[in-house]
């Protein structure tokens, strides 16, 4: 029975574990950095509070959009125009359309033209909305439940 032959291949790819191990317990003398830091918590923090909302959104049939929407929308009696609400969400108008859409198919918002200017739609949140409403504080809950 013939012996295999080590290939150079195989010698290589072990001295490369070797090195990668070694590299990983470098460590660096950095000075502090309070703002990335920072950043990072608040990372942390935006994605468990994003998906403590996906999941109450979800198991009521909405999106988590649709919710942050219609909070925003309760919190404004008089509604708000698309421009408005975009910039309550740190979001682009143009990004509000089809969640908008959804949200008016349910009979949740209705978009009407502002006095005075027929270009500009204000939006309002209609009745069909409470479901919705009535969500927000479950959804406080998990958020606060996920930190």
């Amino acid at each position: 029975m013939a012996k295999k032959k080590k290939t150079a291949t195989a010698g290589a790819a072990k001295t490369t574990k070797q090195t990668r191990r070694k590299a990983t317990l470098a460590s660096y003398d950095l000075p502090d950095l309070p703002t990335l830091e920072l950043a990072g918590r608040l990372d942390r923090v935006a994605k468990l509070t994003s998906r403590a909302v996906g999941d109450v959104a979800r198991q009521h049939g909405a999106t988590p959009s649709q919710l942050h929407i219609v909070e925003r929308l309760a919190r404004a009696p008089g509604g708000l125009t698309a421009k408005q609400l975009a910039a309550a969400l740190a979001i682009r108008p143009g990004s509000l359309t089809g969640t908008l859409d959804a949200l008016e198919s349910r009979g949740m918002l209705r978009r009407q033209a502002v006095k005075g200017d027929a270009r500009r739609q204000q939006i309002v949140l209609l009745t069909g909305a409470k479901p919705l409403v009535d969500l927000l504080p479950a959804v406080d809950a998990a958020v606060s439940a996920s930190l």
